[in-house]
């Protein structure tokens, strides 16, 4: 969830040793951290397709393909965008949203299109492109539902709360009462955009 899955941000410091802001995000990096945190993520519906359909061999990494996308997408665009945001507001910025989005609409309905299964056409062609669906489906809802944690993860650097997030972002997503961490982790974000705020 939170800053592409953790992508490294280096900081520019002069002779002084003053931080100047984020000054490179290692795409390569943030990709391999996405793909750690959602992957977990998506495995009930990984089981769910290698026990419905066949041949496993071609509709499961169709599945991830899929799933992973929209994700390799977001990497793209959020790299350019975490350098157009003004220094000062960065973290507070990117954390406040992130504690509002929480608690939006939006935010439900993507949470409730990560947990819909269809069922794929058991065998075939028909099984490949049905499960690559399933996975695009996913994996759109997944980033509509986390962009904003991710964003706030790549801004502040957070690499430590990968572990943290990883279990929230399970927790929503795959237990039945998953929304009950909508109102505590939008809490915890305002609660860290305060304290970047007036650090």
């Amino acid at each position: 969830m939170l800053g592409a899955a953790g992508m490294v941000v280096l900081h520019a410091r002069d002779s002084a040793g003053h931080a100047h802001g984020p000054a490179d995000v290692t795409f390569g990096a943030g990709l391999l951290m996405t793909v750690v945190m959602m992957l977990p993520t998506c495995l009930p519906a990984v089981r769910y397709v290698a026990a419905q359909t066949f041949p496993r061999g071609r509709t499961v990494p169709a599945l991830l393909a899929a799933y992973l996308a929209p994700w390799v997408a977001f990497a793209a665009l959020a790299v350019p965008v975490v350098g157009l945001l003004p220094a000062g507001a960065q973290a507070a910025g990117t954390l406040a949203v992130a504690g509002l989005w929480q608690l939006t609409p939006a935010k439900r309905a993507c949470l409730r299109g990560c947990r819909g299964v269809r069922v794929p056409p058991a065998g075939g062609r028909r099984a490949v492109a049905a499960s690559a669906r399933l996975g695009l489906r996913h994996g759109l809802a997944c980033v509509g539902s986390c962009w904003a944690m991710m964003l706030a993860m790549l801004v502040t650097g957070g690499l430590l709360w990968m572990l943290p997030l990883l279990l929230v972002v399970w927790w929503e997503k795959v237990l039945a009462r998953g929304r009950m961490l909508a109102r505590p982790t939008a809490v915890m974000f305002a609660a860290l955009a305060l304290a970047y705020a007036l650090g």
